[in-house]
């Protein structure tokens, strides 16, 4: 560095490729930039003697803003659980692994860009929350969004509507077509339902042909109309198997409304909606059995 005044203890930098992979900026207490590495000057798109020597308030205002948001400054000499401190710092559309160390004299702080692996973090958690086939949430994660939904307090006055449907006689349509006819016909479908719901409501694959759905602020009229307006697309649907050959599935819906479902827990609320589609079975199937 143009100062030397990064060599400063507790961290020595030994390795020079890890100087070049972080940014480390060192100030004094009163805020002064005293000195900062080339990679760092990359980050703030900035060359060193426009920032060297200038307040970091200045130089670096988002770092400032978070070192004071985190009462790491102005610094608190007496406290010396504050040697070190470590933090996700977000700049711009990056984010960085930043630890901050105090000495003496100076206050250094280090960052290394961890962008990458975070989007692989959320990547893989967002996979761990889907189903593989229709990319929907999956069974745990669509129960936990669900049951998480109505147990909030301000969620205790709003209008909904839960929904359990299957396809119905869907092993047949296995039997006769083919599984990866089936899997197609279990994607289609979840199309035609993300079509029709909006971003507010939860639609998740249960299991097998079976798929739970929270329908956001409607009343019970509102809510059996969208489930049959559902019904009939997917019924006039033209669904192709793998050979070309037209399958006409449909669906059972059962559904409870929270005029009924009030307060009750989520296993309550999932036995109700199930035993609407259990009746929507009875009396024929391609049914729609709300409760209200």
């Amino acid at each position: 560095f143009q100062n030397n005044l990064l060599n400063l203890q507790p961290v020595a930098m030994e390795n020079p490729l890890e100087e070049l992979r972080d940014g480390i900026i060192s100030f004094s207490g009163d805020g002064t930039v005293v000195d900062l590495n080339n990679r760092m000057c990359r980050i703030l798109k900035k060359p060193w003697n426009k920032v060297a020597g200038n307040n970091l308030e200045e130089a670096f205002p988002e770092l400032s803003s978070k070192l004071i948001e985190t009462g790491l400054f102005p610094t608190n000499r007496n406290d010396s659980r504050r040697l070190v401190s470590h933090f996700v710092f977000d700049y711009g559309s990056s984010h960085f692994d930043t630890l901050v160390y105090f000495t003496s004299k100076y206050i250094k702080v280090t960052m290394h860009d961890v962008t990458d692996l975070i989007k692989d973090f959320e990547t893989n958690r967002n996979l761990a929350a889907r189903d593989p086939l229709t990319g929907i949430f999956n069974r745990r994660q669509g129960e936990h969004s669900i049951k998480t939904r109505l147990q909030s307090e301000e969620y205790g006055d709003v209008p909904y509507c839960f929904v359990v449907f299957d396809i119905d006689y869907f092993k047949q349509i296995n039997d006769q077509f083919g599984h990866q006819t089936g899997d197609l016909i279990l994607k289609e479908i979840t199309q035609v339902f993300n079509q029709s719901i909006r971003p507010s409501d939860i639609l998740g694959r249960f299991g097998g042909d079976e798929f739970i759905l929270l329908l956001h602020l409607v009343t019970p009229e509102q809510a059996e109309s969208i489930l049959i307006r559902i019904q009939e697309t997917i019924r006039s649907h033209p669904f192709l198997s793998e050979d070309n050959q037209v399958v006409r599935p449909t669906i059972s819906i059962g559904a409870i409304t929270a005029t009924t479902a009030a307060n009750l827990p989520y296993n309550d609320i999932f036995f109700m909606a199930d035993e609407a589609l259990y009746q929507a079975k009875e009396q024929g199937r391609d049914t729609v059995v709300v409760r209200h």
